[in-house]
């Protein structure tokens, strides 16, 4: 059985006080992934529920016990952003339909097309440019490069 704080806040997050429930459904989780070696859990939580501190507080204790990185799954980019606004050290992966092309306007690849997206653009060019630290790629690519250091990955069930 993990012992899971009396308050958030002593996890570094910005909740002074556990909602009911919550601090048992953080003990249930941990214990599934850690004394039960369950690979995946999955929760079940009512709109305005906390999922998201529920989330933040698993991840934060399961890097304590060694792990590295945690993927959270959520069906709308509103949640997304929800989750990175609460959670400063998590990354959201989306599709490349939510990036603009970061090639310049008069770049050839571009066919003159100034409200192109990643996901339209005619090229390999994203494909191919930059390095591992995600300099000098489009904001897609870029996005997977920041997710590999970060301790928690949020990403939609279309694009997980």
């Amino acid at each position: 059985m993990r012992i899971v704080p009396e308050t958030p806040a002593e996890l570094g997050l910005e909740a002074d006080s556990w909602w009911p429930g919550q601090k048992e459904t953080v003990e249930a989780i941990l214990n599934a992934f850690i004394d039960e070696g369950k690979k995946y859990v999955m929760i079940s939580v009512p709109t305005g529920g906390g999922k998201t501190l529920i989330a933040a507080a698993v991840q934060k204790m399961l890097s304590r016990e060694g792990a590295s990185t945690s993927l959270a799954l959520t069906h709308t980019i509103q949640l997304q952003r929800q989750y990175q606004e609460s959670l400063k050290d998590a990354k959201v992966v989306m599709g490349k339909g939510n990036f603009p092309c970061d090639l310049p306007e008069d770049h050839n690849a571009r066919l003159g097309l100034p409200n192109l997206t990643a996901e339209d653009a005619p090229c390999m060019t994203c494909d191919i440019k930059g390095n591992m630290l995600g300099e000098n790629t489009c904001g897609y690519y870029r996005q997977f490069y920041e997710t590999q250091l970060a301790p928690m990955v949020i990403a939609n069930y279309a694009y997980a």
